[in-house]
């Protein structure tokens, strides 16, 4: 019972940092040019590569966020509030933004991970950061 409890605590506490990150990135998407924002985040500087389940875990504490705030979910907010949970706790993960064209339409997507990640297929890769050299 008491393991049960502290995982809830330990989910709860995961989407409340969430959320407050994804008010931080949300306002700084605003506020600022995206390479300061990148700068500002720390996402540009290189660390260990995250492991899948830690990846993982991020992008369940911002879905969880989504619940506690007005904002709706968003490939492009949602992926800069995961890498940058993931940089807090001394990792890196390649964030990517790429476009198709489908039906007359570009549309634009921001992913974690490399280009065969899920939800990327059939986008073209624009920009990466921290670069995976």
């Amino acid at each position: 019972m008491r393991s049960s409890s502290a995982n809830r605590w330990r989910d709860l506490g995961g989407a409340f940092s969430a959320a407050v990150v994804m008010c931080r990135v949300a306002i700084g998407l605003r506020l600022m040019s995206f390479p300061v924002l990148l700068d500002r985040l720390r996402l540009r500087e290189t660390m260990e590569w995250a492991e899948p389940e830690c990846i993982a875990q991020a992008q369940t504490d911002v879905r969880r966020a989504h619940r506690l705030l007005p904002l709706a979910p968003n490939c492009l907010l949602d992926s800069l509030t995961a890498a940058t949970l993931i940089r807090r706790k001394g990792y890196s993960v390649p964030l990517a933004i790429g476009v198709r064209s489908e039906q007359g339409e570009v549309l634009a997507h921001a992913w974690l991970g490399r280009e065969g990640a899920c939800g990327a297929e059939g986008f073209r890769l624009l920009y990466r950061v921290p670069n995976e050299d």
